[in-house]
């Protein structure tokens, strides 16, 4: 019989004791966790955090982290700096930077100066990360020896070292120190052209951007947020969003249309440098917190202009920081660039037709319609046409268009920005977003006139877009002013570097109206997206698909609908104002429904099941009522009728003689009477076998189950009740023939002609 081992007995520290008689974990799961802590460098109160779910409590993490020292002291041989216990005055840590130890130095090597020893002034006291690390007693030597300075060792654990580094930054802000108001010193652009190439994973990106030492000249939180929007450059990020929290500050990237995270959660306390390091680069007011404001930055990376659009949005925990980057491309994007199939490529093509008119791109916000715009403009920038736009903010700067930005914060509006566009004798005009009466009376205004404007309108469907449009002009002046509709919408493409392969059930490809035929030739596979904590563990081993990040999508993949206007579509437009009645006619008139594109690329392998239904939740009942239905004959209807009367014949027929024959069947030579309602239908072949069957004169020889039954055939017994409708005898001359090619029993069904041979 064996015995659970006291934790005392296991030769475990005392934090571990802890743990495992508190019930947070098992002696395995503790193991697990060191091992874990070990591999990763991860302190293990945070492995242990991560596998119960919940934070521990301070007095077990205090407890851990005072063992922790007491176990690098015996491993270093020095006393190890408790921050929790002992105060550091900054001020004194600032002199001693500026007087003996560059900043760079202290940054690189992880040290830090305390102070002047009492005993001995010619004695500093650092702090190091590492004690016996060589270059940094070797740079310590270098930089005290020529001042006759001597140094003594105290030893500071990776956790206390950077909330020191935190304070020390904070400490250091623009807000502390006058000098740093205006920080633009070090010009961003300098950092950008140094930028080495090929880029390494994001992942590794971020920690040695982050943890690589900053030049002398460069102040700490200059280099950080450099760097930020350096990271926000390399992964083509179309936004940059920098969000206080109450713990931390979350950096994240707007890329293909989602968020994800760009570097790990700044400390609290950078909060207050970074924000204002941002305000200051785009000379926007320090101290003003309470109201939002925006400026423009342009900078150069890589010899091509680029232009930072800064917006700061009072919050709780702090000022939002919104930074869009903007890129200067060589050209505007070509058909080629958003879809290969060539039906999409043969819509395009004939959308560019038209000189004169309104052409409306709808979508969901986010949804790629600027992008579908700028292509179009493009064609016509080939023509050497004179192309112009009105957007708010400008996403990206081409040469050769016109684009002019409005400016809410100045009385320069969407209808001024397009009456200006007019005067010039723009013959192409694109507008990024139509949301009112004002912009849609100017765009209907420019048409009349002559020109070609592409229009985006944020909804979820081509209808609602022409509902609202209605509401902002009159519906015959939109019927009159439209030449094409394309709605589109962005699917995420799956990583191909990490996704796996998935067997959808029988059930759900029913479901979307999938057969063999479909099928023949898919794959399908699911994302392998994991959990942000997942994300975080992996993140810190290096072991993060290089691809995704974790997030199991790469890319986005366009789907288009294309609608155009018919004679027909134009005057439904002008008379119906109901969404729910325009959806039925403008499917009609459109091409291949949306949910069917998707699930197209769904079969290509280009997305997922997942991210079908994330786009379109109803896709399972609609794509397999989409699927074409049985063709029947077209004299079916006609041929079911005979087949019904002529039953309901032969019933009461059968029904007549049964009464007739009881209580005893009549003699083989016996001719039952028939009914005058029968008539027109040869029964006696019929009677006659009925009269064999009753005598038992071919019991043996005929075989029913030959027979072909549709239904439940009836008992004998309850045929005077049978229901015409409930089951239907279908058989032939050819039945017999299966059961003796040279029988001369009458078959008794013979009369009855089989329906679907004809």
């Amino acid at each position: 019989m064996s015995f659970a081992a006291d934790p005392s007995d296991l030769g475990l520290s005392p934090f571990g004791r802890e743990l495992i008689q508190a019930g947070y974990l098992s002696l395995s799961q503790l193991q697990q966790a060191t091992r874990e802590a070990r591999q990763s460098g991860r302190p293990l109160p945070i492995v242990v955090e991560g596998m119960i779910g919940e934070s521990l409590p301070q007095e077990l993490v205090r407890q851990y982290r005072q063992q922790h020292r007491f176990t690098l002291k015996v491993l270093y041989g020095v006393n190890f700096f408790d921050l929790d216990r002992d105060p550091i005055d900054l001020m004194v840590v600032t002199k001693l930077i500026d007087r003996y130890l560059p900043w760079s130095v202290c940054q690189q090597h992880q040290l830090m100066p305390l102070g002047l020893h009492q005993m001995q002034p010619s004695r500093l006291m650092v702090l190091m990360v590492n004690p016996e690390h060589t270059a940094a007693l070797a740079q310590l030597e270098t930089y005290l020896n020529p001042k006759a300075m001597t140094y003594q060792r105290l030893g500071i654990t990776v956790e206390d070292y950077q909330a020191l580094l935190a304070q020390y930054l904070e400490h250091h802000s623009p807000g502390h120190s006058p000098g740093l108001q205006n920080a633009t010193v070090v010009d961003i652009t300098e950092i950008m052209e140094d930028i080495p190439s090929p880029m390494p994973s994001p992942s590794k990106v971020a920690a040695e951007e982050l943890n690589r030492p900053a030049p002398e000249k460069e102040n700490p939180i200059t280099a950080l947020v450099n760097k930020i929007l350096i990271l926000g450059l390399r992964e083509k990020a179309t936004e940059i969003h920098l969000d206080p929290q109450e713990t931390k500050l979350t950096v994240q990237i707007r890329q293909g249309g989602s968020l994800r995270p760009l570097v790990e959660p700044l400390p609290k306390d950078m909060i207050p440098a970074v924000i204002k390091r941002l305000k200051a680069m785009a000379g926007l007011d320090v101290e003003q917190t309470q109201f939002p404001q925006k400026a423009r930055l342009k900078k150069s990376y890589s010899g091509r202009p680029v232009y930072f659009f800064i917006h700061t949005l009072p919050s709780f925990y702090g000022e939002k920081i919104l930074v869009r980057v903007v890129e200067s491309l060589p050209q505007l994007p070509d058909f080629s660039d958003l879809s290969a199939d060539p039906y999409d490529q043969e819509h395009f093509k004939a959308i560019v037709t038209q000189t004169a008119g309104l052409v409306l791109i709808t979508g969901p916000a986010h949804g790629g319609k600027s992008t579908t715009m700028e292509a179009f403009l493009g064609q016509y920038l080939k023509r050497n046409l004179r192309v112009g736009t009105v957007e708010d903010p400008i996403r990206r700067a081409f040469p050769g268009i016109t684009q002019v930005e409005v400016d809410t914060q100045r009385p320069f509006t969407y209808g001024d920005a397009l009456q200006s566009l007019a005067e010039q004798s723009m013959d192409v005009i694109g507008i990024d977003l139509v949301e009112d009466a004002e912009v849609a009376q100017a765009a209907f205004t420019a048409t009349q006139q002559g020109r070609l404007v592409f229009a985006c309108v944020n909804a979820k469907d081509s209808a609602t877009a022409i509902t609202q449009g209605q509401a902002w002009l009159s519906p015959h002046l939109l019927a009159e002013s439209l030449v094409a509709i394309v709605h589109q919408k962005l699917l995420r493409q799956v990583c191909p570097t990490c996704r796996l392969v998935h067997h959808p059930e029988a059930q759900e490809l029913q479901q979307l109206g999938l057969g063999p035929a479909q099928l023949q030739g898919s794959q399908f596979y699911r994302a392998n997206s994991l959990s942000p904590d997942i994300i975080q563990q992996l993140h810190l081993k290096g072991r993060l698909c290089r691809q995704c990040s974790g997030v199991g999508y790469h890319g986005q993949v366009a789907i288009y609908e294309f609608i155009p206007l018919t004679p027909a579509l134009r005057q439904a437009i002008a008379q119906t104002t109901s969404p729910e009645a325009l959806r039925p006619l403008l499917q009609q008139a459109a091409s291949t429904p949306l949910p069917q594109r998707a699930l197209a690329q769904v079969l290509r392998g280009n997305t997922t099941l997942e991210e079908l239904l994330r786009v379109f939740p109803n896709a399972l009942t609609t794509l397999g009522t989409n699927q074409p239905a049985v063709t029947l004959p077209p004299d079916f209807e006609e041929k079911l009728k005979l087949i019904e009367d002529k039953l309901a014949q032969l019933t009461q027929a059968v029904s007549s003689l049964k009464q007739s024959l009881h209580p005893a069947l009549p003699s083989a030579s016996a001719q039952p009477s028939v009914p005058s309602t029968t008539a027109d239908l040869d029964l006696m072949p019929e009677l006659l076998a009925l009269e064999n069957l009753a005598q038992g004169a071919v019991e043996d020889e005929v075989d029913l189950s030959q027979a072909t039954l549709i239904g439940q055939p009836p008992d004998w017994e309850d045929l005077a009740h049978i229901d015409p409708k409930a089951a239907t005898i279908v058989a032939g001359e050819e039945a017999t023939a299966e059961i003796d090619p040279n029988a001369t029993v009458i078959n008794p069904f013979k009369s009855i002609m089989d329906p679907w041979k004809e």
